[in-house]
């Protein structure tokens, strides 16, 4: 189930890999605001990790203008797992199905919640193959969180995973996100029909 947490902030800084596969797999990048009235800037910088594999991870840092007038910080990090289609996938797809609830600026944390789980659902169907006649689940997934900033006044923040969203305030940092941990929600995952099991002495789930 997805964490969604409100607050009132104007700064936001994330980490992240964005574009085509092939991209390099070191990248910083940073933008602005394009509100007049606002001046937001962000930042993302990546370094890839030691293991065997290639860069995983996917991100989203951008504004955008809406067609009501109404400008969104979009903020994401996707960590994917046993590959990066899942989270291409979510890249390309959430903040779209975000956006799109008809209610998102009525009810935005409520909006964001349902736009998760329905993802989450269309991530599902595709990784489902057919093998020797038999439906079988494809391996694969990624975490996922985002930070969506309201006309440069409101951050609304969520999480699936162990991705975390974290807050400088004072030149302190304060965990915005709540970890989402296999082990510590067992019993969630298997009454859902999923299962957990420990790789290579890290805690993952299936």
């Amino acid at each position: 189930m997805a964490s969604v947490q409100a607050e009132r902030k104007v700064g936001i800084q994330e980490d992240g890999l964005h574009g085509a596969e092939r991209e390099a797999v070191r990248a910083t990048g940073r933008g602005k605001s394009k509100a007049s009235a606002r001046k937001v800037t962000y930042g993302y910088h990546l370094v890839e990790g030691k293991m065997a594999h290639g860069m995983e991870d996917r991100h989203v840092a951008e504004f955008r203008r809406l067609d009501d007038g109404n400008e969104v910080g979009l903020f994401g990090v996707f960590d994917g797992h046993s590959g990066a289609d899942v989270a291409a996938y979510l890249r390309n797809h959430l903040f779209d199905s975000i956006l799109g609830e008809p209610d998102f600026w009525e009810d935005t944390m409520d909006a964001i919640r349902r736009a998760y789980h329905r993802t989450d659902r269309k991530v599902l169907r595709k990784k489902k193959a057919t093998v020797d006649g038999e439906e079988r689940p494809r391996r694969g997934g990624s975490t996922a969180v985002t930070a969506i900033l309201l006309n440069g006044e409101t951050l609304v923040v969520a999480n699936v995973g162990d991705s975390r969203a974290v807050v400088c305030e004072a030149g302190k940092g304060r965990q915005l996100s709540v970890d989402h941990e296999p082990l510590r929600e067992r019993d969630a995952i298997e009454n859902r029909g999923g299962f957990v099991t420990q790789m290579h002495g890290t805690d993952q789930n299936s």
